[in-house]
């Protein structure tokens, strides 16, 4: 059990040290993280559309 102890008493200082962060640090964050996901998925559906169209060509189709 001291193993576990350890472990939630770690939780439990990095809990009381945190510290929300204020509106305009979490919109900037937000829109990091949603330019992220959409320039992932943009280049996602770029490479799956380029292979497609390949595989469409090679075929004769």
């Amino acid at each position: 059990m001291g193993k576990y102890s350890n472990i939630i008493e770690g939780i439990r200082r990095i809990l009381r040290l945190a510290q929300r962060p204020s509106r305009d640090e979490f919109l900037n964050m937000l829109k990091l993280i949603l330019a992220g996901m959409f320039l992932t998925g943009g280049i996602a559906f770029a490479i799956r559309t380029a292979i497609t169209l390949l595989l469409m060509y090679a075929k004769g189709g």
